[in-house]
C-alpha cells in the first residue's frame, strides 16, 4: 500500500524513512530525541535525516560539527551566503552583532563552545585544574545526585573537600588562613533506568570512598531517595544518604562555586569534557537543565565549600535540608 510506512504518533504523521530536523540546536529534549529518531528511521531503500539548524554548542551539534557520526555530510552557510536577504537587513544585522559571539554564531555558523553569558570560562577552569597526585588530603567527599525527572541524565558527580592555607594581609600584617577548597574528582553521570543510575551514585561512592551521597529531591521527592537506598541495600553498601531541596535558581547555587573557582579555590582533578561543556555553556536564560553542572553544585553547599553569606541575600537552596540524614 502506498505511504504504508507512515503512521500517526500522537496526533503527528511520522516517517521511517526520511526526518527533518528543523532547528536541532534548540530541542529540549536533544538526546532522547535524537536517539529515538535513530530508532525509528529504518524503511526505505535510503532512510535518512535532514538537519537545518544554528549551531549552538549542544553536545551533540559538536559531535556531529566534528565528524563523530559517520555518514553525515556537513554543509556550512552563513548570512551573507543568502542571496535573496536584502542589503539593509544585512547592514543593520551587522551593526547589532558584528564583532559578536552571538555575530559569530548566527551569522557566521561557529560552533562556540564558551558562552560570554555562562558561569565559568574555559581559562578559569584550565587554571584551576590539577592532577591526582597534586590533591591534599581530602577531609570529606561526597557524590552529588541530580536526577532527571525521567528525562535527560542523572547528573552524578564526586567532589572532594580540604582546607588549605592561605597568606593573607590583615591590617598590614600578614597572617595565615585556612581556606576551604573544592575537588571534582568524577563525572559519572549516565542516563539508565532508575535501579542503573541508582547503583551506579553508590558505586561512586564506594570507588572514592566517599563519606555520603547528596542527591536533589526536587524531581521524583523520595522516590529519588528510595532509589539510591534500594541500590544501596541491594549491593550490600552501607553509607549515608542526604536529601536537599532547591528552593533558589540554579544559576544563585552555581555562583558562588564560579567564585570559588575565579579565586583559584575550585579545581577540576583531571578533566571532565561533557561536564565542563556545561559549566561554559549554560546559563539561566537557557531551556535545558545541566544535569552535571548541579550535580557538581550540590556538594560544594553540602560540604559547606561554599556558604550562604557569599550570595549576599540569598540563602543556600536546601542547606538545612542537607543535613538530615536518610537511609
Amino acid at each position: 500500500m502506498e505511504h504504508d510506512h507512515e503512521f500517526f504518533a500522537d496526533g503527528l504523521l511520522v516517517s521511517n524513512c526520511v526526518s527533518w530536523l528543523e532547528e536541532l540546536a534548540a530541542w529540549r529534549y536533544l538526546d532522547d530525541t535524537w536517539d529515538q529518531i535513530r530508532f525509528g528511521l529504518r524503511s526505505g531503500p535510503r532512510p535518512h535525516w535532514v538537519a537545518s539548524t544554528t549551531p549552538k554548542p549542544r553536545a551533540l551539534i559538536k559531535k556531529l560539527s566534528a565528524g563523530g557520526v559517520d555518514n553525515v555530510v556537513i554543509t556550512r552557510a552563513t548570512t551573507y551566503d543568502n542571496p535573496h536577504l536584502p542589503e539593509d537587513i544585512r547592514e543593520a544585522l551587522e551593526d547589532a552583532y558584528g564583532g559578536t559571539q552571538i555575530g559569530r554564531q548566527e551569522l557566521y555558523a561557529e560552533v562556540i563552545d564558551q558562552d560570554e553569558n555562562a558561569l565559568w570560562s574555559r581559562g578559569i577552569i584550565d587554571a584551576g585544574r590539577l592532577r591526582p597526585d597534586e590533591v591534599p588530603p581530602l577531609a570529606r567527599k561526597s557524590v552529588g545526585v541530580d536526577p532527571s525527572g525521567g528525562r535527560g541524565e542523572q547528573g552524578i558527580v564526586v567532589v572532594g573537600k580540604a582546607m588549605v592555607e592561605h597568606l593573607r594581609t590583615v591590617n598590614g600584617r600578614e597572617r595565615t588562613v585556612q581556606l576551604a577548597h573544592g575537588y571534582v574528582l568524577a563525572d559519572r553521570t549516565c542516563h539508565l533506568s532508575p535501579d542503573g543510575w541508582g547503583r551506579r551514585a553508590v558505586q561512586a561512592a564506594v570507588d572514592y570512598e566517599a563519606d555520603d551521597i547528596c542527591v536533589e529531591t526536587n524531581f521524583g521527592g523520595d522516590m529519588a531517595l528510595n532509589t539510591i537506598r534500594s541500590a544501596a541495600d541491594s549491593m550490600g553498601i552501607s553509607i549515608p544518604i542526604k536529601k536537599v531541596t532547591a528552593t533558589r535558581g540554579k544559576k544563585v547555587r552555581a555562583e558562588p562555586v564560579s567564585a570559588l573557582t575565579e579565586q583559584g579555590r575550585w579545581h577540576m582533578v583531571g578533566t571532565f569534557p561533557e561536564l565542563e561543556d556545561q559549566m561554559c555553556e549554560w546559563y539561566d536564560e537557557l531551556d535545558w537543565s545541566p544535569d552535571r553542572l548541579d550535580a557538581m553544585v550540590w556538594p560544594a553547599w553540602h560540604l559547606r565549600i561554599v556558604k550562604a553569606a557569599m550570595t549576599g541575600n540569598t540563602t543556600a537552596g536546601g542547606l538545612a535540608a542537607a543535613g538530615r540524614q536518610i537511609g
